[in-house]
């Protein structure tokens, strides 16, 4: 894989900058704060991602605000010309590949390109520093072996560092013949309190069966505690089912009621139908009546009134069709005002309205849907504001849980504190340190001849120059400290050569210093580290807890807020069903329905009132035309009888005037208009018979009752249906099916005794536990042994805890120690042979190779003789290209699953000409296979490396790219 460009949009002090990349070493050079650490973190960031804003690495988001991320481009082997974009987005960034086809991709097309490396695998191999290098000067062999070995191996580092934390922790919970460590104190301890606990349990033989029949008396009480609360729960149930049994027996009779009743059919509207064609068929029978008398008298005479009143007549008797009409809705008014005060009756039942007051204000409420929102708007609130309250209650709870753990991570740490003498063994240290370089450099000069005494303290004073003055350009404080003191060094001797040798007892002064402190160097160096990071941790400790307890305060007060806001949301919710008559807050999931049942109350009330005035204005209209009828036959008459009256008098009027016409002419017509009578009679009676078969009846009488019979059976189903709601609202299925008072009341007996009896026998139990408590406070005034015993169990748990985490800690560690033989076997002798040949061409033939002993340590194999010399007496420079080697080598076995390019940053500072010359031709040679990005702040790397890609970095900020040397 080779990088091609980048380009950067924002990142750190750079912006809108692209860097063209090349094959084989590409330099970035630039002085200090020049922003090549900012490159090549950019260059991790947008193919890793951005840390997290807490994390260890820092995030370098532009300094001005500008769009953060940019751009990466690749050459693959695999998938071409690739560009990798990312920019502001989730916590890691929003990634975006581009490849050669025009297709894009996210994160998992990233992961196959980067063969599904993440970061610390990647710099584990790929990318290294001067400071990793620093490190070896402080490395014992063991450490320095394990360092190699994980520069040769892949995801070792991991797991040797947690391999010497694990060794650590055991060793401080458990050693064979330890006395500090936790477990062998915890262990002591338990012997020590066995051993007593056996000498008070043989004081409490009389104790324990007392102790063993209130433990006893207790599970009893327990068992009658329980057997109470189950006949609490059967007397409850008993009196709900005697509460009940009146509803049932009422069940039961209208379900005989309905039995009883067989009829289950009836003709639609056929009251209605039956009387418009039993008063159709009467008049047509009195029609035909009439025409018979009329042919019986072909002539007849009345007087005739005057001219208004058989137009009056005609009036009337053409209304005939309406007044039946108004007959039937005088009937239907009054079967739907039946209708709906049963309904309204069962909706105020429902409602729990006692009294005509509240019914009234129910009546008038507003409902509308207006009100219903608001309603909905504030059970809404009081439910957002109850799951806030709950939401703040678990964040408190967290918050308190956090700071529990702070606390306990603090007592640890002030455990593990250094003492007020280390602290100032610390402090005094670097003077010590001074002192006995000037002892050394001494006694150094003392055992030289005389001739050199006089060149080396001006060679010394002339490096000490040069040493500070490189440090001071170069801002290496660390160089620039050690040449002022050389120089210091260097001054003491010339002063001292001018004014002649020092004296003996200088000299044995100097000795004996030097043998007092000259061994606790690297005891001191170890000190110094152990009080650095107490303070580093203790620090970050204290700042954690009090942003912990600003967390605190603040979901404290969150916490009131939310719980004033669910008062203030319940009170507003209260006072706005007070205006519905509510007297107290119902169940919150009930309010909807309530509110739909008053509605449709205040609906059937509505309905209510239309049919009592469609009912009024019937009645008014068949009394009017009653009264006028009245008038014209001058005679009271039945209602039911009104139009055959008046019919008569109508046909008596027409055959007044229809007396003109001649005798033949009119009884012709009679008799036409008799047959026709006897057609439609026989027509209408047809008709009243099939409705007579449809209601199984014979009689007028008997289609009646019918119909009588058929509306009690809807009136007791309707009743029926009422009461099975009311019913539903308790559980039946366990219920007996033929419960009577009777049995109830024997059953609420038997639990009422039953009760007593266990009321009684928990009394006894308590006197005899009262009597047995009083027996073991003679036979022990303390509970030394109950204590005891608690804590001797509570011992024995911590114990068994830490045991366990041995065990867990042991298992781990040998597990990794496997994992490490098989590395060595497989994977390190591979690239031990090509490191081997890397770090010969490196040392120039001094060394033929690297190996790894059977201890485990690393070897370095002199050519000269085959001697294998341990990697920790080899010089600095010399364990920095072993190092190196290793690291190549691992790249190099790698290039077919993993062809990435190698990042270094300034590693080969401290190397001497010859070793950066052999470094620089290694470089050369392997770039054919890889490409190098090599940052340094060292102008003679460019001079050294001036065939390759050179980039300032100083000069980089246009949108023209870099500049190239």
């Amino acid at each position: 894989m080779i990088i091609r460009k980048l380009v950067i949009y924002g990142f750190g002090k750079h912006e809108n900058v692209t860097i063209d990349l090349q094959d084989g070493i590409n330099v970035l050079y630039g002085h200090n704060e020049a922003g090549k650490t900012t490159i090549q973190q950019f260059l991790l960031h947008i193919l890793f991602g951005f840390p997290q804003k807490n994390h260890v690495l820092q995030r370098y988001e532009p300094k001005t605000g500008g769009k953060y991320g940019g751009q990466v481009h690749i050459d693959d082997p695999d998938s071409g010309m690739c560009i990798i974009e990312r920019v502001r987005g989730k916590s890691a960034g929003t990634v975006t590949v581009h490849f050669e086809d025009g297709s894009t991709g996210g994160e998992e097309a990233l992961q196959q390109l980067l063969r599904h490396y993440d970061r610390s695998s990647f710099e584990s191999i790929f990318s290294f520093s001067l400071l990793q290098l620093q490190g070896f000067e402080k490395m014992d062999e063991e450490q320095l072996s394990r360092t190699l070995l994980a520069s040769g191996t892949t995801g070792v580092d991991a797991l040797l560092q947690l391999e010497s934390k694990l060794e650590k922790e055991m060793g401080e919970l458990f050693k064979k013949n330890g006395r500090v460590p936790e477990m062998n104190v915890r262990l002591a301890e338990l012997r020590e309190m066995e051993k007593a606990l056996k000498e008070e349990r043989e004081q409490a033989d009389e104790y324990a069966p007392a102790v063993n029949r209130m433990m006893a008396i207790d599970r009893n009480l327990v068992e009658l505690k329980d057997e109470e609360r189950d006949l609490d729960q059967q007397r409850k149930l008993i009196e709900t089912q005697r509460q009940m049994l009146p509803l049932i027996e009422k069940e039961r009779g209208l379900l005989a009621r309905l039995e009883q009743l067989s009829v289950r059919k009836f003709p639609t509207d056929g009251i209605r139908r039956y009387e418009i064609i039993n008063g159709k068929l009467l008049d047509v029978l009195a029609r035909r009546q009439v025409l018979q008398n009329e042919l019986e008298k072909l002539t007849g005479s009345g007087e005739m009134r005057d001219q208004q009143f058989l137009p009056q007549l005609d009036r009337l008797v053409a209304r005939e069709t309406e007044w039946h009409q108004w007959r039937s809705d005088k009937r239907a008014a009054f079967e739907e005002l039946r209708l709906l005060d049963s309904k309204r009756e069962r909706y105020v039942a429902s409602l729990g309205i006692r009294d005509d007051e509240k019914a009234a204000l129910l009546l008038g409420a507003d409902v509308s849907i207006q009100q219903e929102k608001t309603m909905l708007t504030l059970l809404n609130q009081l439910h957002q504001h109850t799951k806030q309250v709950d939401y703040v209650q678990r964040q408190l709870a967290q918050t308190a849980s956090e700071e529990r753990a702070i606390m306990q991570d603090k007592l640890r740490l002030d455990e593990m504190a250094p003492s007020d003498e280390e602290q100032k063994r610390c402090a005094d240290w670097p003077g010590i340190q001074r002192r006995l370089a000037e002892a050394k450099a001494f006694i150094h000069l003392k055992d030289t001849p005389s001739g050199n005494m006089r060149i080396v303290p001006f060679t010394l004073l002339l490096m000490a120059v040069l040493l500070a003055g490189v440090g001071i350009v170069s801002q290496q404080w660390i160089l620039a400290i050690c040449g002022v003191l050389l120089g210091a060094v260097a001054t003491f001797l010339v002063v001292k050569t001018r004014s002649g040798d020092p004296s003996d007892a200088k000299r044995k002064e100097m000795q004996q210093f030097i043998s007092q402190y000259a061994k606790q160097e690297a005891q001191m160096d170890a000190l110094i580290q152990r009080v650095d990071s107490y303070l580093r941790k203790k620090e970050t400790l204290e700042s954690s807890l009090l942003a912990v307890k600003r967390n605190r305060k603040s979901y404290e007060e969150e916490l009131r807020m939310a719980d004033n806001r669910t008062d203030l949301a319940a009170d507003e919710l209260f006072t706005f069903l007070q205006a519905y008559g509510f007297d107290e807050l119902p169940s919150l999931q009930i309010i909807p329905e309530i509110f739909r049942m008053i509605r449709e109350l205040q609906e059937v009330d509505r309905e209510l009132l239309a049919a009592r005035q469609r009912e009024q204005n019937t009645a008014r209209k068949i009394a009017e035309c009653m009264n006028e009828a009245h008038s014209l036959l001058g005679k009271e008459v039945p209602e039911e009888m009104l139009f055959d009256h008046l019919r008569n008098e109508w046909m008596q009027q027409k055959e007044r005037m229809g007396k003109q016409k001649t005798d033949s002419e009119k009884q012709l017509g009679l008799q036409e208009e008799l047959e026709l009578v006897h057609q439609t009679a026989a027509m209408l009676q047809s008709q009243r018979e099939e409705l007579l078969s449809e209601a199984d009846a014979t009689t007028e009488e008997d289609f009646y009752r019918a119909f009588d019979v058929f509306q009690d059976a809807e009136l007791v189903s309707r009743q029926l249906d009422d009461l099975r709601s009311q019913l539903r609202m308790h559980d039946r299925s366990n219920w007996p099916t033929d419960l009577s008072i009777s049995e109830l009341e024997e059953a609420a007996s038997q639990v009422e005794n039953r009760l007593a009896e266990a009321a009684k026998q928990q009394s006894d139990l308590l006197e005899e536990k009262v009597r047995l408590a009083h027996l073991t406070k003679r036979l022990a005034d303390n509970e030394t042994y109950e204590r005891m015993l608690q804590q001797f169990e509570n011992k024995r748990a911590e114990f068994a805890q830490l045991a366990r985490q041995w065990s867990t800690k042991k298992a781990v560690a040998a597990a990794i120690r496997q994992t490490m033989a098989e590395l060595k076997e497989k994977k390190l002798p591979g690239v031990l042979r090509r490191a081997s040949h890397y770090f010969s061409d490196l040392t120039g033939g001094r060394y033929v190779g690297l190996t790894v002993g059977e201890e485990g340590f690393f070897r370095a194999i002199r050519q000269d003789d085959n001697m294998l010399f341990p990697i920790m007496e080899l010089s600095q420079a010399t364990k920095e290209q072993a190092y190196i080697s290793l690291r190549l080598a691992l790249a190099e076995s790698l290039r077919g699953t993993a062809p990435f390019p190698i990042i270094m940053d300034d590693p080969f500072v401290h190397f001497d000409g010859t070793r950066l010359s052999r470094m620089i031709k290694l470089l050369k040679r392997l770039q054919a296979e890889h490409q190098f990005i090599y940052f340094t702040c060292h102008e003679t790397m460019t001079k050294h490396l001036h065939e390759a890609n050179i980039i300032t970095v100083s000069e980089i900020g246009s949108n023209q790219g870099a500049v190239l040397q």
